[in-house]
């Protein structure tokens, strides 16, 4: 494998034991990339989160205070309505008693101030009904009112809890490519290459072409081997294979093939195959 970075930055750090023959575990952190730009801009996005989460708890306390409202008004009807079966009582007996004392009046069985006195009271207790019944209508009102601001406290919350979701989505991408910053073994292996040294400049991709790392497993190595097109048709895996090598003339592996091409390289005319050999004493350099 290639390795590669996927931030820019300057190599801060170059863990210990990384160097080419190294051996290493599958995401040991091989190198440190110090990128203080995306640094600040997840406290900036923090920072962000915050302040969208100040204004959330702001737009539930509406909600909780209109929803008091509510209730409040709600008992003022509840009251009102009290008062005014308490009005209607007394407004109903005191027209009555000022019918009798206009009838006594009439029939000249009653002075005329007693009847003065009786229509202040039946006045009073209407004036009384009247002001019960403006109270119910006002904390209709006020109920509606709180309704409406309670609805609307809800839709801003619902607004205020997408910004809260989009922007912590938004520090998890930028943690995600943070987290890159650490460039990690991708499988247990050996280094084969390293192409970069403490306090470089490390662009997510190097103007060289040349990767970062490479990282190579050498327990197991796949040979390959062109047949000839008259003896292709006897190649079959599972067949036992004898590998010869120039630089070692007298190594001699024995191994089975693994797998065929099933076709005829056309300039050649030969079929590859392939063998896995294990290759725990490292007597096979992969290349």
């Amino acid at each position: 494998a290639e390795i590669f970075a996927r931030v820019s930055g300057y190599l801060q750090e170059l863990k210990p034991k990384v160097d080419i023959r190294k051996t290493v575990s599958k995401d040991e952190v091989l190198a440190v990339i110090d990128v203080p730009e995306m640094k600040k801009s997840i406290e900036k996005q923090l920072a962000t989160i915050n302040r969208l989460k100040a204004e959330q708890q702001k737009v539930e306390a509406l909600e909780l205070l209109a929803q008091a409202m509510i209730k409040a008004a709600q008992a003022s009807i509840k009251e009102a309505k009290a008062q005014q079966a308490k009005a209607q009582a007394q407004l109903t007996a005191d027209n009555a008693e000022r019918d009798r004392v206009q009838n006594l009046v009439n029939n000249r069985a009653a002075e005329e101030r007693l009847l003065i006195e009786v229509r202040k009271r039946a006045e009073s207790a209407k004036a009384s009904k009247d002001a019960a019944d403006a109270a119910i209508e006002a904390a209709v009102a006020n109920v509606e009112v709180a309704r409406a601001k309670r609805a609307a406290a809800q839709a801003e919350k619902k607004v205020a809890a997408d910004a809260v979701t989009v922007a912590e989505k938004h520090l998890e991408e930028m943690n995600e490519l943070m987290a890159f910053a650490q460039i990690k073994a991708p499988f247990a292996g050996v280094i084969t290459e390293r192409n970069v040294d403490p306090g470089d400049l490390v662009r997510d991709r190097q103007s060289d072409g040349k990767p970062l790392f490479s990282i190579a497993t050498v327990d197991k190595v796949r040979a390959r081997a062109s047949i000839p097109e008259n003896e292709a048709a006897l190649a079959r895996p599972g067949k036992p294979v004898v590998l010869k090598l120039r630089a070692n003339p007298g190594l001699q592996l024995k191994g089975t093939i693994s797998r065929i091409s099933e076709s005829l390289d056309l300039s050649t005319r030969t079929m590859t195959i392939e063998i896995d050999f294990p290759n725990k004493d490292r007597q096979l350099i992969p290349g």
